[in-house]
């Protein structure tokens, strides 16, 4: 019997806050949640590129994380929700 992976799903600490995960279909990480939390934090949403298996953005209550890959799929720049907030590798 094919069994699915084991997935972290939840994780409470001592002051009841829980920190929830939701996954893709193929395991990769889609969704970070805060319940109960003592500051109150925004979730994280991810996407990806389904061509290459590498992440394309990451969204949380500040704004949209973009990554760039080069053409050897090596990590090349991202820009964030900042007006000044673009870089690349190697800064």
């Amino acid at each position: 019997m094919n069994r699915p992976p084991s997935r972290l799903k939840t994780v409470a600490d001592a002051k009841s806050q829980v920190t929830s995960y939701g996954y893709f279909i193929d395991n990769h990480l889609k969704s970070v949640s805060y319940a109960n939390a003592v500051i109150a934090t925004p979730g994280v949403l991810f996407s990806y590129d389904t061509n290459y298996n590498r992440l394309l953005s990451m969204a949380d209550g500040i704004g949209t994380t973009v990554y760039g890959y080069l053409s050897d799929h090596q990590w090349s720049a991202g820009s964030g929700p900042a007006d000044d907030d673009g870089w690349a590798a190697g800064q």
